[in-house]
């Protein structure tokens, strides 16, 4: 859900752009759209589709990624513009903001320090819809083409005007009428003020270690369903859409959507897979198109029985140790720790292994771009 600071940004956007802007140049509305809680969404608003955020690394320098972004966002799709330097924050040694509301709608952070140069790039809630899904998609495009070794970190799509309320997502969860893979009805999660209704699976209390998280809710105009995926998910769901006209994002995004959770009235039959889908969530997700690996392209092997996922668990068993010794001593130290230790008792499995890792270099499966041997 957006930063609750930016419903305040929707007037002064309007100000950067100015009515009889050029055809085909984008602008946030001038004003957020009107609440309809407690009405009967569907027949309100026309179901509608957008990317709301979008974060990714790249693997390149500050002045080279803004650059970048300035001729593959700012230019192409003619917003006004102007970054703000918001100086060193935390583990980040230079901020610039995008200054159309005066509130970050589009941030580049470099880190203060690392062993691998990268900068992130995030366009927030409204930078999504200043860009639009056609805006965004061009810049993801260029950055495949760019030859740059780059990752999705985040990405959340929304549907607009869904034709259930955050009240029947919940009670559905509550009753165990829902599949998925990977949450149970404890993880659930339910804010309700003022404001309006919220339902969370996971609740945000519950997401540690997730890269997936829907949430539900009528706060800030239509009743809107949000899909959160992060790191390999968000890599794989990004690559899925990447190449696609933008009007079949919608579909593919409800097929990973329903890759994280389904709704089905279990009690209807044995095979819970086979059961008919609640009505309500029917009307929404009927025409999606199917996943076939959640979290990766179709094109692409399931990694968590390859070599790829042996490395990744390997990698995480020790990660948080070896991140506390190049922190004292030095990523050169380690590097060379690991080479006295592992090298002379590499079997021919080990070199099996490596030239099976190899065979994934190119596939953007952890950002690889290059075979890194």
């Amino acid at each position: 859900m957006e930063d609750n600071r930016e419903s305040a940004l929707w007037e002064e956007a309007g100000r950067g752009c100015p009515v009889g802007a050029p055809a085909g140049r984008l602008s946030l509305p001038p004003t957020p759209p009107s609440t309809n809680r407690g009405c009967v969404v569907s027949e309100v608003i026309p179901l509608s589709f957008r990317p709301h955020w979008f974060r990714c690394s790249v693997f390149k320098g500050l002045s080279e990624v803004q650059s970048f972004f300035e001729q593959n966002v700012v230019e192409r799709v003619g917003l006004p513009f102007e970054w703000i330097e918001k100086g060193p924050a935390s583990r980040w040694s230079s901020i610039l903001h995008h200054a159309l509301g005066g509130g970050g709608v589009f941030i580049l952070q470099y880190p203060v320090k690392s062993p691998v140069e990268y900068t992130v790039v995030e366009i927030r809630g409204y930078g999504c819809d200043a860009l639009g899904a056609e805006g965004l998609g061009g810049f993801i495009e260029a950055l495949e083409s760019s030859g740059w070794r780059w990752h999705t970190k985040r990405i959340d799509l929304a549907w607009d005007g869904v034709p259930f309320t955050p009240l029947q997502f919940d009670e559905a969860v509550r009753a165990g009428q829902f599949v998925s893979r990977s949450m149970s009805v404890a993880d659930r999660g339910w804010r309700n003020n003022e404001e309006g209704s919220t339902a969370y699976l996971p609740d945000v209390e519950k997401r540690k270690g997730r890269n997936r998280l829907v949430r539900v809710y009528d706060r800030r105009g239509p009743v809107r369903c949000e899909l959160e995926l992060h790191d390999e998910d968000a890599q794989a769901c990004v690559l899925a859409l990447c190449g696609k006209s933008v009007d079949r994002w919608s579909k593919t995004s409800v097929g990973y959507l329903l890759r994280t959770v389904d709704f089905r009235d279990v009690a209807s039959g044995a095979q819970v897979n086979r059961c008919a889908r609640l009505p309500w969530w029917e009307a929404f997700v009927g025409d999606a198109e199917k996943v076939k690996i959640l979290g990766l392209p179709e094109a692409m092997p399931d990694h968590s029985i390859t070599s790829v996922g042996m490395s990744e668990a390997a990698i995480m068993r020790s990660a948080r140790r070896l991140v506390s010794i190049a922190d004292a001593f030095g990523w050169a130290y380690v590097r060379e720790r690991l080479e006295h230790y592992g090298r002379a008792k590499q079997r021919d499995e080990d070199r099996a292994f490596t030239a099976d890792l190899k065979r994934y270099a190119g596939s953007g499966l952890a950002g690889l771009d290059e075979a890194p041997f």
